[in-house]
């Protein structure tokens, strides 16, 4: 299965994007200095797409990435 990181620049929309994604599927959250990131499955942006939320890929990875991710969050992507 691939992932995607993204982000969203928009809080409000970050909170409605969020309660959809984790209906949907398990969602990692990462801080990135002040900004936080989230890995989700990439089928997952479909339904951020239908709901019209604005969010932006910083990348994409495979499910090692992920557990690399979630070992050492500062060598992502």
């Amino acid at each position: 299965m691939q992932y995607v990181k993204i982000k969203f620049l928009d809080p409000r929309e970050e909170a409605k994007a969020f309660i959809h994604l984790v209906r949907l599927s398990k969602v990692v959250t990462l801080k990135e200095g002040e900004t936080e990131v989230f890995i989700v499955p990439r089928k997952s942006l479909a339904v951020l797409d239908q709901k019209e939320l604005a969010y932006q890929v910083l990348g994409e990875m495979g499910y090692d990435g992920v557990v690399q991710a979630l070992r050492s969050p500062l060598d992502i992507i």
